[in-house]
Parts: C-alpha cells; structure tokens; sequence
C-alpha cells in the first residue's frame, strides 16, 4: 500500500484483535476494534466466525475495490499457510490432553508432553474447556480466539475424546521452554492484538476475569452459536492436570444450565446451588456427600462448595 501515502492500516480478528497493523496505524483496543468489524471487508470467506481476519482502513482513505479485494487475497494466503502450520503442530496437543484425561498413574510423561507443546515443565496451569455445539474446526477457531488475547499466557488447544475442545494454559509467570514462540506463531497470527489490547490475564485471577471480560464479544461472532466455557483452579504441577480437566468439566456443565454468564469458573460455585449445576443428573441434589467424595481436586483447593461441602448421608 506504498503508492497509497501508507495510510493507516489493519487486521483484525473475529472479536478486535489486532493482527497486524501499518506502522502509521494507532494501537487499537479490542473493545473499540470490534465496534468497527461491520465497516471491514472479509479476508477468507472460507473462515469459520471466529476464525475469519478482517481488513479495516479507517477514516476517508479512498482505495478502489480491486485493489482492496488483492490486498485481502495476500492476507487470506497467509491464514491459510498459517492455518496448516497449526495443524502440523496440533499432534503434541492432542497427547497432551489424552493424558491429562487419563487417571494419575499416567501422569509420568506429563512433563515430557508439555515440553513437546512449548510449555513449562512448572505450573501453575489453568485449564478450560468450551462446548459449542458447532463443528470440532469452529469450536476450536473459538477457544483459539479468546485465548489470544492473552498475550503472557502459552496455550495449546485440542479435542478431548469425551467431548468438547479444551486448552491447557501455562502461568503468565511460568518460563516458557525453549522453542515456544514458534509453536505459538503457528497456532495463526502475530498475537499483536494481545499486546495493543494490554496484555491481560495476567495472574490465574486475572486471566479468569480477562476470559469473562472477553467473552461477550465471542458470543458476538456467531449468533447462531452459543459458547460455553468451564474454567478450572490453577493446577500446581503437572500431575494436577487430570484434576484441573475435571473440575474445568464440572464448570463447564454449571454454565450451561445457568441462566447468567455462559463462562463458569470453578471457583465461581460457592453456594450449593451453584455446585449441584455442575453434578450429573443422576446425583440429584440430596447426594453433596456422595458429590464430594467423588469430585478429584488438585493439591491446593480452591474455597469453592465443592471441596468444603459434605453433608450426613
């Protein structure tokens, strides 16, 4: 865009991150980037709802049409080399997550599959898991998304073989191992937005309140999707991990039968009310004994019902 005087110009994401942006062009929060998306021109009409990058050019630039629909050609061309690199990189994902569903006597190899991730060997971790009802590409553009936005945080993300797309997400805190940034520079884009949005999430409290602080704008991509997200505690160690999936599951199942926020973290169930939204039908909410004695917990609980509730049977 040279010839054009470099006006100011950007990429943005389904939910106002920015991608990339001309070095004339302002940082731009994510709040007011997402308030522009409908004056943007699609780059990949083959991009889900939460994955599709838009082209924005503020103001009165005048650029011909054609030229603006080859400049968004490049970009789709990028997202979709990026989108293969991803792919190329989702295998140390998804042995990750099978054995942080697996009990604990698979736990031994945990380190070694972080490693492989670009993760730290140390915690803490936070895990979350979101359901959608959409396809497993668009589920997972989904949690990808949000999950950008943190701009301290190394995630991966990957189905889990009883449902849903979860992400295990590494302590802003935490080092990362070595070869970290390219794993995350192939999961799609520059996280640029992360940063000119200010970096949030920073401790596991933080990074709770940033996901809910984001999720409006989730919902605000698909209307006909309805996203719901099950937070977990921080998980120490490596070894917490299968107790973090669990709880990050029994939040899940809370926020779809509340009636408020679509995004439960599991901390959030403080009243019994709260904890029986989380249990299975079959437990009725007469059994808090029989629900706690089943309910896995990492080795530093949280406050929440769920570990301190226990009724005479």
């Amino acid at each position: 865009m040279a010839h054009l005087g470099t006006p100011p110009c950007y990429v943005l994401s389904a939910t106002g991150r920015t991608i990339a942006r001309a070095p004339t062009a302002r940082a731009l929060p994510a709040a007011e980037a997402s308030r522009q998306l409908a004056s943007t021109l699609r780059v990949d009409p083959e991009a889900s709802p939460y994955g599709q990058w838009f082209l924005h050019l503020p103001g009165a630039v005048e650029v011909p049409p054609r030229m603006l629909h080859e400049i968004a050609e490049v970009f789709a061309q990028y997202r979709q080399g990026s989108l293969r690199r991803a792919a190329a990189a989702q295998a140390p994902a998804r042995e990750l997550l099978a054995l942080a569903e697996a009990e604990r006597s698979a736990a031994a190899p945990l380190p070694a599959a972080l490693r492989a991730c670009g993760l730290p060997e140390r915690g803490p971790y936070t895990v979350m898991v979101m359901a959608t009802g959409a396809e497993e590409s668009t589920e997972a553009d989904a949690l990808r998304e949000v999950l950008r936005h943190l701009a301290d945080h190394r995630f991966v993300t990957a189905r889990l073989a009883g449902g849903g797309t979860a992400a295990v997400i590494a302590g802003a805190d935490a080092e990362v191992a070595t070869g970290a940034d390219a794993r995350v520079a192939a999961a799609g884009d520059t996280g640029a937005g992360a940063a000119d949005s200010g970096s949030p999430g920073g401790s596991p409290d933080g990074l709770v309140a940033a996901l809910k602080g984001l999720w409006p704008a989730l919902r605000a991509c698909d209307g006909a999707t309805l996203p719901y997200g099950g937070i977990s505690a921080p998980a120490a160690t490596p070894a917490d991990l299968n107790g973090a999936l669990v709880q990050a599951r029994y939040a899940l199942t809370a926020a779809r039968r509340a009636e408020g926020p679509n995004l439960t973290a599991v901390d959030d169930l403080t009243t019994l009310e709260a904890c029986s939204r989380g249990s299975p039908p079959t437990y009725g909410r007469r059994s808090a004994s029989t629900r706690w004695a089943r309910w896995p917990t990492v080795r530093t609980p949280p406050t929440g019902c769920c570990w301190r509730l226990s009724t005479p049977s």
